[in-house]
């Protein structure tokens, strides 16, 4: 069971690691406080230049003239089309974050044979019960620590993995 466990873990963490996803959130180009449309985005028309509301408000009257307040992405004129592939692609980035802290705490339930028991006979909220007990929980583990120890072969058993696998990404067909 664990090195099936292994393997999924293998394939799912690097799938979706966000190393992967390569995005940038959109910021306000003073202060670098994350933007978005009906949040007080303030964008200079025909330009890539957008400010919060705040640092919008500390302009001049006339540095103010151009911008428009972004409450939809329609708001950003000709820009609208570059700033909808940004804003996707950072948000795929975001849910791979997600993804892959998940598939880093299904591993750490599923290696540990105590875990696995709790979350196999009693179910998630009886593990999570169990884990507020716990002098170390699971669920503080840090996903990219966990990811970084796996590949490095910190633990014994991570290492005979790599050494019988290889270290490339096992596909489903290899796995069964």
């Amino acid at each position: 069971f664990a090195s099936r466990a292994r393997a999924a873990y293998h394939r799912q963490s690097s799938k979706f690691h966000p190393s992967n996803f390569k995005s940038r959130p959109i910021v306000c180009d003073q202060c670098g406080v994350k933007l978005a449309a009906g949040s007080g985005w303030m964008h200079k028309s025909g330009e890539y230049y957008d400010l919060c509301e705040d640092d919008h408000a500390e302009l001049l009257t006339e540095e103010k003239e151009g911008f428009v307040l972004v409450d939809t992405l329609g708001a950003l004129g000709d820009h609208e089309g570059d700033y909808a592939a940004e804003i996707e692609k950072h948000r795929r980035r975001e849910e791979a974050i997600l993804q892959f802290k998940r598939v880093g705490l299904a591993y750490r339930v599923l290696k540990d044979e105590e875990l696995r028991r709790i979350y196999v006979t009693c179910g998630w909220n009886a593990l999570v019960r169990a884990e507020e007990y716990s002098e170390t929980s699971s669920f503080d583990a840090c996903a990219f620590q966990q990811y970084d120890s796996f590949f490095s072969g910190e633990d014994e058993e991570d290492r005979q993995y790599f050494l019988l696998n290889g270290p490339n990404q096992p596909s489903d067909e290899e796995e069964e």
